[in-house]
């Protein structure tokens, strides 16, 4: 029997059984909705995430010195950038716990020292006013960056370009000019994660190192060209420096590994829940076999008169394989079409865009196999019959 024979039947067997199509891809369909969006919403989410991650400036890698007294310079990010092939930018960097004074109390942030290179090493968007500046770049510039979250906290809009931010540091109190909004960086993240995230105050580096000295854990972010070897460049700048300072250890950090852990652990989720709604396709795929079997026993004088005029063993198998695919991909294509529908809206509602044609490329595949696995045991069963005793059971 020739292929587009084998096509045809089966095409005609699936819309003879009207009922047997519609109940078998409604089941099929509901599974392939289930994992695709199930998928979808993990590769959102995780997008989402990482997006938000990513506005934070946590990226790149970072050299530290294992000392309360060493406070890193223009001059080491100089020496580090001439020797290191693969960094892009040095900056030197200096984080420290704070409380920022807002209406009605303080909040929690967080004080940076940075340099004019803010913007090359940390995704930073300004919304108001300026970044910080090479002239500012001294310990006399009390100015500041400061994220639009505080900005409403302090003042109950976006815009307080002008105004003074003032946070408490230990024993010292810091007051400072805004000359800088940015968009927030930890607001989401906070909203996403479930942790109360600081609000990001930007000063001159060496403002901060001359109000509150050297802070242990005083870095230097280094952007690289090639992100594959960050841990090789951040080692390369920690032997440097102690060769430049045998006095002092220097310690490193992989920022990216952070968010490649992070991306690692939402591709588990994302994983396990995807599994765990492909038990609804399982759950299809048996009635598909169910129906099929059902098929089988009541086409058996069908069976045996095709046998009679001429038709092998695997003439019949592939007939109702082919069949069983048929059935289970006309519900995959519903259900990839519902999931696509749901994902589009989303996309327009968010405005965040979801490669869901892969996802539903591997959908319609996924269906087209428990079409196959399950469609496989009534056809070999089909195929097996004695063409004889199939007649005579009529």
């Amino acid at each position: 029997m020739r292929a587009r024979d084998l096509l045809r039947l089966s095409v005609k067997n699936v819309r003879k059984g009207r009922l047997k199509t519609v109940l078998c891809g409604v089941a099929v369909s509901v599974g392939i909705f289930a994992v695709s969006t199930t998928v979808g919403l993990g590769m959102f989410a995780k997008s989402a995430v990482m997006t938000e991650i990513e506005k934070t400036g946590i990226s790149g890698a970072a050299v530290y010195a294992q000392s309360t007294t060493f406070s890193f310079s223009e001059d080491d990010a100089a020496f580090l950038l001439k020797k290191l092939r693969n960094a892009m930018t040095i900056m030197p960097f200096s984080i420290t716990e704070c409380t920022a004074r807002v209406r009605g109390g303080t909040v929690s942030a967080a004080l940076c020292g940075a340099t004019e290179q803010l913007g090359d090493v940390m995704t930073l968007t300004i919304l108001h006013g300026r970044s910080l500046e090479t002239h500012d770049m001294t310990s006399e510039a009390l100015i500041a960056v400061v994220d639009e979250d505080l900005a409403r906290e302090m003042y109950g809009r976006s815009n307080v370009v002008g105004k003074t931010v003032t946070v408490l540091c230990g024993g010292v109190t810091i007051s400072a000019e805004v000359i800088g909004v940015s968009a927030s960086q930890t607001a989401m993240l906070g909203n996403l994660t479930g942790i109360n995230m600081p609000n990001l105050v930007y000063m001159p580096l060496p403002a901060v190192a001359n109000l509150i000295g050297a802070e242990e854990g005083n870095k230097a972010m280094i952007r690289c060209r090639d992100e594959e070897q960050l841990k090789e460049t951040a080692k390369q700048a920690s032997v440097l420096l102690e060769q430049r300072y045998p006095e002092i250890t220097f310690g490193t950090e992989n920022l990216n590994g952070y968010i490649d852990t992070f991306s690692a652990i939402l591709s588990v989720m994302t994983g396990f829940i995807g599994a765990v709604a492909a038990i609804s396709v399982l759950v299809g795929g048996l009635g598909v076999m169910n129906s099929m079997v059902a098929a089988v026993e009541n086409r058996r004088s069908e069976i045996g008169i095709y046998m009679a005029i001429g038709a092998t063993s695997r003439d019949i198998l592939l007939c109702f394989l082919v069949e069983s695919i048929l059935l289970c991909l006309l519900g995959g294509i519903v259900g990839c079409l519902l999931s696509a529908g749901v994902f589009y809206a989303l996309s327009r509602i968010t405005g965040m865009a979801v490669d869901m044609v892969r996802i539903l490329v591997f959908s319609l595949g996924g269906a087209g196999i428990c079409g196959a696995l399950f469609g496989l045991l009534p056809a070999r069963g089909a195929s097996r019959q004695n063409p004889i005793d199939a007649v005579r059971d009529e």
